[in-house]
């Protein structure tokens, strides 16, 4: 192949399928190569607001606290298994220091 020969290209709708695919191949690999990966990043954290809506039912509380338990369980299934929620610093530094520097929430505090 010469290097003035185009190879060519997706476009518009065509180029986004590809795409789509290309992201959800691995996951979708990875999910059925591991299937306790679907127990423990799932299940237990659903059984765990379950716990808490039946607690929350058993003492009586209003429905909005449910829902708040609802979306807290949520929040933090989503937290506890991804960067995107970020991590307390480890060091003695200031937090404030921490905080308002222009670093990535994910990256490690030192």
């Amino acid at each position: 192949m010469s290097s003035l020969d185009r190879v060519p290209q997706a476009r518009g709708l065509p180029l986004f399928w590809q795409t789509v695919w290309a992201r959800a191949y691995p996951r979708m690999v990875g999910a059925f190569r591991e299937p306790s990966w679907m127990f423990f990043e799932t299940l237990l954290p659903l059984m765990s607001v379950a716990a808490y809506v039946f607690v929350y039912r058993a003492i009586d509380a209003p429905p909005d606290y449910i829902g708040f338990v609802v979306v807290g369980g949520a929040m933090t299934a989503f937290c506890s298994g991804s960067t995107s929620c970020g991590a307390w610093p480890a060091s003695s530094t200031g937090t404030k220091t921490w905080v308002t520097s222009s670093c990535t929430w994910s990256a490690p505090a030192r």
